[in-house]
């Protein structure tokens, strides 16, 4: 049977631009429809966060001061996002060296933040359930703020490099200017950071919160177990216990989608870094361009994610009382709303 090579060729042709047509609605999709949508649900969950934890009755507990501490560095994260897909699709003028730099050093140190605050709050839990008379002397407000401004010193003085390393270079390929860094080795250094990001700013305070959630579920336990024993405990006692489960349900809820949605990127963008892993396709321009970017776009948008989930996640592990709090100061935002 002799082979048809025209006829061949003309399906694989058909393949092509079936995939790139497809490619293209994922593409308009992914750049100018969902992250929007992904920006506005987490700007209000952010907000509506930081006045559940600002309320009178929340702001002497050291808790509520990580969670707001981590609901503005989401925040940040979130208004970069905006400012950059804005600047990307809505201006024609390439943005200022400074403009770039400002941009990456924001996503760069407040992502990272997001993550050594959550296991910064864990850490503050376990202390307060497993050292309960040292709690009152460490689980304080001015503590969290001080370990707050600290922390907040430390990362953001850690990624100054970006504004001393990072410029607009020229592209041998398309002889455009392109933003990198630009020392010697960069490729090699590039690498090397984003692989720091993913150990450091997603692995690390991941393990950190796994550690320390399973040390407070094994002393939460064992404390039931002992006062059931000697038929101690009141009502006040079950309360407090209740109140603690759902806290650290809560912690879990917000560990599990931390890492789900963060060291896919993290890989990703260390992987993709490397020549040897790094694929190039010929079957066309438009189908390159397409897929790779919008494969960048949805591991990005993934990604980002991270920084707007995290009060959802509290209304559905936090409990009745944290829900009835929630409905309570959104009627009163619609009652001031509506004045």
């Amino acid at each position: 049977m002799e082979f048809d090579v025209e006829a061949s060729m003309a399906t694989v042709r058909d393949d092509v631009d079936h995939e790139v047509l497809v490619l293209r609605i994922v593409y308009i999709i992914v750049t100018k429809y969902s992250w929007i949508i992904i920006a506005i649900v987490g700007l209000f969950g952010n907000v509506m966060s930081i006045i559940i934890t600002l309320q009178k009755k929340n702001r002497h507990i050291s808790t509520c001061n990580y969670m707001t501490a981590l609901a503005l560095a989401d925040t940040m994260v979130l208004i970069e996002l905006i400012w950059a897909m804005i600047l990307m699709f809505w201006t024609t003028d390439p943005l200022s060296e400074f403009a770039m730099q400002t941009m990456w050093y924001q996503s760069y140190s407040f992502g990272i933040l997001s993550g050594f605050y959550l296991a910064e709050m864990t850490i503050d839990r376990l202390i307060a359930v497993k050292f309960p008379m040292a709690a009152r002397r460490l689980c304080t407000t001015r503590r969290a703020f001080v370990t707050i401004v600290v922390t907040f010193i430390v990362i953001g003085g850690l990624n100054l490099y970006i504004y001393f390393t990072y410029r607009y270079v020229q592209d041998n390929e398309t002889d455009e200017g392109v933003f990198r860094m630009s020392v010697p080795h960069a490729p090699e250094l590039e690498t090397l950071g984003n692989a720091s990001q993913l150990a450091f700013g997603t692995i690390l305070p991941f393990c950190v919160i796994v550690f320390c959630n399973v040390w407070i579920i094994v002393v939460v336990r064992n404390a039931s177990h002992e006062r059931d024993l000697m038929g101690v405990g009141d009502r006040g006692q079950k309360t407090r216990e209740k109140e603690t489960t759902y806290l650290i349900r809560m912690l879990i809820l917000v560990s599990i989608a931390y890492v789900l949605t963060s060291i896919p990127y993290r890989l990703y963008d260390t992987l993709i870094g490397i020549p040897v892993i790094r694929v190039h396709y010929n079957l066309s321009e438009e189908y390159w361009f397409l897929r790779f970017n919008s494969q960048d776009f949805i591991m990005l948008q993934f990604w980002e994610i991270n920084y707007g989930i995290n009060f959802y996640l509290y209304c559905i592990g936090g409990g009745k009382k944290y829900r009835s709090d929630v409905k309570q100061r959104f009627r009163q935002i619609i009652t001031c709303c509506k004045m």
